[in-house]
């Protein structure tokens, strides 16, 4: 699961001009809580997170890396449901330190808007720099037929 957390910065200790930036915030989900003030409740989620600036990394293809073994922000470790964005995590092939940030549902659809499945053009890409299936320059000229049984219908009328 990821925050995206807003927050101002400066360049440098001399810079007065602040800088508005967005960084996001890998995490599992340890526990979810309901807090109920009675007159209304509010899901919140008690998170392991990955330190942002030693164990996210991105590989040649733009996929996004994160370290799940390392703890990080632990006096931080809640947020708001309606913050999070669903997202899963897949052990990388190539390193098995890291596991690969997939995204989720995009957090704008829903299952009354769009019924139970998912158009895969809604669907952002895994990568930033995949290369595309139409980038290709080769052209796939080889065309067989297949004519080594018989294919069809067939009917067997009695008159």
């Amino acid at each position: 699961m990821t925050v995206d957390v807003d927050s101002d910065h400066f360049s440098s200790a001399a810079d007065n001009n602040l800088i508005q930036a967005s960084m996001p915030y890998f995490g599992v989900i340890k526990q979810i809580w309901e807090v109920d003030y009675s007159e209304f409740r509010v899901p919140v989620f008690n998170c392991k997170w990955v330190n942002g600036n030693t164990d996210v990394r991105q590989d040649e293809l733009g996929f996004t890396l994160v370290d799940l073994n390392k703890v990080a922000y632990m006096n931080e470790s809640f947020i708001m449901a309606e913050q999070a964005r669903q997202e899963f995590c897949v052990q990388d092939p190539c390193n098995s330190r890291y596991s690969v940030v997939l995204q989720g549902r995009p957090s704008h659809l829903n299952d009354a808007q769009h019924g139970s499945t998912l158009d895969i053009c809604e669907t952002p890409s895994f990568s930033t720099r995949m290369p595309s299936i139409n980038e290709s320059p080769d052209v796939d000229d080889v065309h067989t037929a297949c004519n080594d049984h018989d294919e069809g219908l067939w009917e067997n009328i009695v008159t």
